[in-house]
């Protein structure tokens, strides 16, 4: 059995680019939320049916209005839905 020996690398910073999604809820009043979620995934379950996986941690209220009335929509974002300002 070989063994390996550990090396450390040091802490360098690492950026792991994921696709961006708008995750569209409406509020209790009616109203509509958005929020960006990039922890989105999706898997096939059977020939053509799929499974959105999306993750989202605490007590935003997107995740809770999904909670309490099991509807949303996703979007995934594109460069031609964001405004760069480049006047700075």
């Amino acid at each position: 059995m070989k063994i390996i020996k550990r090396k450390s690398i040091g802490t360098h910073f690492s950026m792991c680019v994921q696709p961006a999604f708008i995750i569209g809820t409406n509020n209790e009043d009616g109203t509509h939320n958005f929020a960006p979620i990039t922890w989105v995934s999706i898997t096939n379950e059977k020939e053509n049916d799929y499974l959105l996986i999306i993750s989202m941690s605490g007590t935003k209220r997107t995740k809770q209005n999904v909670i309490r009335t099991g509807v949303l929509s996703v979007n995934l974002v594109s460069t031609d839905m964001i405004e760069l300002d480049i006047s700075r």
